[in-house]
């Protein structure tokens, strides 16, 4: 486990293991949110849909369309939340979105009968890099994200991970405003 010792959840995380860290903190869940050990019913899986989650309305939305798109085609999701490297982080802030994450998931998949996983990484990359690599890596079939307003000017400045997204997903790209 990538975590320190839970005695010491306020100690400084510092990550040196280079630009993609998946916690393995993901979480197989089937069906109504109970954790997937025995690898059943893989075959029922006729396709995997990626969520590129944030926390906001938005993202829940987007859980929600991709949900029913999953029920429609028996499909299993991965919901990826990214979080930026660009500070130190601590153990409680991995913690807390991880939390928010599982229990968003679960709020919204239990009792549909759906196989999700849970993932959330900590980066170097921006938000859109790494929810490709994430794609390609998991060999994605399909990818939902939420489109937020910007001005022209915000996307020249900041740039937009769901531009970046749709323009180089290696599958087809749903997207929600």
């Amino acid at each position: 486990m990538l975590f320190p010792d839970p005695a010491k959840r306020d100690q400084e995380i510092t990550w040196p293991y280079g630009n993609l860290l998946d916690l393995n903190n993901s979480v197989n869940h089937l069906w109504d949110g109970e954790p997937d050990k025995t690898g059943e019913n893989e075959s029922e899986v006729i396709m995997k849909i990626m969520v590129g989650y944030d926390g906001s309305d938005l993202g829940r939305s987007v859980l929600n369309l991709a949900r029913e798109w999953a029920k429609a085609y028996s499909a299993s999701i991965e919901v990826v939340f990214v979080m930026a490297q660009d500070r130190e982080l601590q153990y409680p802030d991995i913690q807390k979105v991880e939390d928010i994450m599982q229990k968003e998931a679960k709020n919204i998949f239990n009792g549909h009968k759906i196989r999700y996983k849970t993932h959330l990484v900590v980066s170097n990359l921006k938000s859109g890099e790494e929810l490709v690599e994430f794609a390609k890596q998991n060999k994605i079939d399909e990818i939902f994200i939420g489109v937020k307003r910007k001005s022209k000017a915000g996307k020249f400045f900041f740039g937009s991970t769901a531009q970046y997204v749709i323009l180089n997903a290696p599958c087809p790209v749903v997207t929600l405003k």
